[in-house]
């Protein structure tokens, strides 16, 4: 099997003087990180990264505390303890919390869409604000260095430590960014994300850039309520062997790719063979996935906050291969039948994928490290606006006339 993965970029800290830990594990390249007392000073002066770096190493993250949960089964104890850099120990956490900072926020992680000029723009403000107005240190992506050129590469190629470094994450586009950002933390956990609209769709970016200041500040001064979205955790086998392994924020596609001939997959659930699908591929999701690929697939549309997988045959040769919703505690295999006349591609949010040959598997469960969303109202209030307004659900043009009370 050939694996096609798209790796994440390096990344970028800003120059202001930071108190926060860092542990870089790269020795080629460390931070340079600036104070913002002396930026004119420093502005030119490249021989000083070691000393700068001593500044911020050793020094703790803002813890975060549950103040109210939406749900009887939300442990405070399951909620990320910093020190541990863990949001939740098992995939039964639901999942609509209100929480609040320890202590100050240090560190901000921001990501734009890439090539795109109004992103740019309104991105610039953003930093500029956080830098000397909210006085935190900033975090951006060396792909987005030529348009923000006082920032300094922070190379970590692994990035394995990069969930205990930030507080929270700032993204400026739409969903595609989002997506970008659960990939830039693929198997680790996420800070909290705060998603502005700049984008084409915008139905996870929920805030309004126009009043970044007020979110900005509402976020950092703490009791914001959050939308635990789960993600799946796909392993790849090939030969009973595993060979990859990412996790998903929408869904995991099994199809036929550029093939002619149909999909022939055995599903199973917990090992218990429960269909075999004929056709142009099937859907693994999760709730929030359910307005993406799934929705123009015929599946349910789910709220973010319940639980669930969501499968959802694609174009399936039968009249009777109806999408279903397992338990989010459950395992689906999806296998390549032997008999199968070609391979099948394997995409993970659309991002990057995978060819299985036949015999080879795929093995989806719920990740232990969900997207953290921070709401603008509410998670009810959030998702009713976003299919009512983008999606446009029971948008009836014509309301049914009352019978007339006159004789």
């Amino acid at each position: 099997m050939s694996v096609l993965h798209k790796s994440s970029p390096n990344l970028v800290v800003s120059k202001k003087k930071r108190s926060n830990s860092v542990s870089v594990k790269n020795n080629e390249t460390k931070p340079r990180i600036r104070d913002l007392n002396k930026y004119k000073e420093d502005k030119n002066n490249h021989n000083n990264e070691k000393n700068l770096f001593q500044q911020v190493k050793n020094s703790p993250k803002s813890p975060i505390t549950v103040i109210e949960s939406r749900s009887h089964n939300t442990k405070p104890s399951s909620i990320r303890n910093l020190n541990q850099s863990r949001f939740i120990k098992g995939p039964n956490v639901r999942k609509s919390l209100q929480l609040k900072w320890g202590s100050r926020p240090k560190t901000v992680l921001v990501i734009k869409k890439k090539d795109s000029k109004s992103a740019t723009r309104i991105t610039k403000k953003i930093l500029h604000y956080l830098v000397y107005g909210a006085k935190v240190n900033v975090l951006i992506e060396p792909s987005a260095q030529k348009d923000f050129p006082d920032n300094t590469p922070f190379k970590n190629e692994n990035k394995s430590n990069l969930n205990e470094i930030v507080d929270f994450v700032v993204s400026v586009g739409g969903d595609g960014t989002i997506l970008h950002v659960c990939n830039l933390f693929n198997l680790q956990p996420i800070p909290p994300l705060l998603a502005f609209h700049s984008g084409t769709l915008g139905f996870l970016a929920c805030y309004d850039y126009k009043d970044y200041r007020n979110s900005i500040e509402s976020t950092i001064k703490g009791k914001f309520f959050l939308t635990l979205r789960s993600r799946l955790v796909c392993r790849v086998f090939s030969n009973d062997e595993l060979v990859y392994k990412t996790n998903v924020l929408n869904e995991v596609v099994v199809g036929r790719g550029s093939s002619p001939h149909l999909c022939n997959l055995k599903c199973l659930c917990d090992e218990v063979s429960f269909t075999r699908i004929q056709a142009d591929g099937v859907l693994i999701g999760t709730p929030t996935g359910s307005t993406a690929y799934n929705l123009s697939a015929g599946g349910p549309i789910t709220h973010p906050s319940s639980s669930g997988i969501l499968f959802t045959p694609i174009c399936a040769h039968s009249l009777s291969a109806r999408p279903l919703v397992f338990p989010d505690s459950v395992k689906l295999k999806i296998k390549v039948s032997l008999s199968s006349r070609g391979t099948c591609t394997c995409l993970f949010d659309g991002i990057h994928g995978c060819t299985l040959n036949r015999g080879d598997y795929i093995v989806i469960s719920t990740s232990k490290y969900p997207l953290p969303s921070i709401n603008r109202t509410n998670a009810i209030s959030d998702w009713f606006s976003g299919i009512s307004e983008i999606l446009s659900w029971n948008d009836r043009k014509v309301v049914q006339k009352p019978l007339s009370t006159k004789k």
